[in-house]
């Protein structure tokens, strides 16, 4: 895919969704470290009568997409999570939220137009008692 901008023309790092996905270690990823930890913390919380917004972070569903996706990252671009996606988590079915600042917004734009986005919609993890 061929995009043109300002008389430029830049090409597409992703022309597709992925396809070659490790889902087994993924989801090793999401039950030793995102999902179990937590459960954990809950109920520590609970016992105690504190608190918990009880959800994973943003940063966990990039590590989680990076597994999935087979792609490390480079971190060459500000603002790309992994070096052919951009990853994106919303809670609830909320938005999703990009961020483009007064210096560097539009290299940032023209690199979030080049590569592929990954979204992960998310509900609250709770723990049953």
């Amino acid at each position: 895919m061929v995009q043109r901008n300002s008389g430029r023309v830049r090409k597409s790092i992703v022309t597709g969704p992925p396809t070659d996905l490790d889902f087994e270690k993924a989801l090793m990823f999401f039950h030793a470290y995102m999902y179990g930890p937590l459960q954990g913390k809950l109920r520590l919380y609970r016992a105690r009568g504190v608190h918990s917004v009880g959800k994973a972070l943003s940063s966990d569903w990039e590590v989680f997409a990076s597994i999935l996706v087979k792609d490390v990252g480079t971190k060459l671009t500000k603002g790309v999570d992994l070096s052919r996606y951009e990853v994106k988590s919303a809670e609830n079915s909320g938005s999703y939220e990009y961020q483009y600042h007064k210096k560097g917004g539009m290299q940032k734009l023209e690199d979030d137009m080049r590569v592929g986005h990954l979204f992960f919609d998310h509900s609250l993890v709770m723990s049953a008692s």
